[in-house]
């Protein structure tokens, strides 16, 4: 007497192709946002700036130019090398009175 075919087969485990596993999102952008503060905060200084000037759009939070804190704003500022950063409430009042 023989096994049947079918039994053969359901005795062995079907191989599965291994697929690569994803990085996490919050993993990535963590690394991509601890980057970028560290340039923002050491290439970007309140001299830097050649005018600082509201838009009219509603708060939103942002990733501050000067001190790199994200916080709610609705400033920009135009740097000398032509650059349009966000900007925080705090890094706008000491802008003002760096040039009063």
């Amino acid at each position: 007497m023989s096994v049947p075919k079918l039994l053969e087969y359901t005795s062995e485990k079907p191989q599965q192709p291994q697929q690569p596993q994803p990085i996490p999102y919050h993993e990535h952008s963590m690394r991509v946002e601890e980057v970028e503060e560290v340039e923002v905060s050491r290439s970007i200084h309140l001299s830097d700036l050649t005018s600082v000037y509201w838009k009219d759009e509603p708060l939103t939070e942002k990733q501050c130019g000067v001190c790199g804190y994200v916080k709610p704003t609705v400033w920009e500022a135009v740097t000398v090398k032509g650059q349009v950063i966000p900007l925080c409430e705090e890094c706008v009042q000491a802008y003002q009175k760096e040039r009063a």
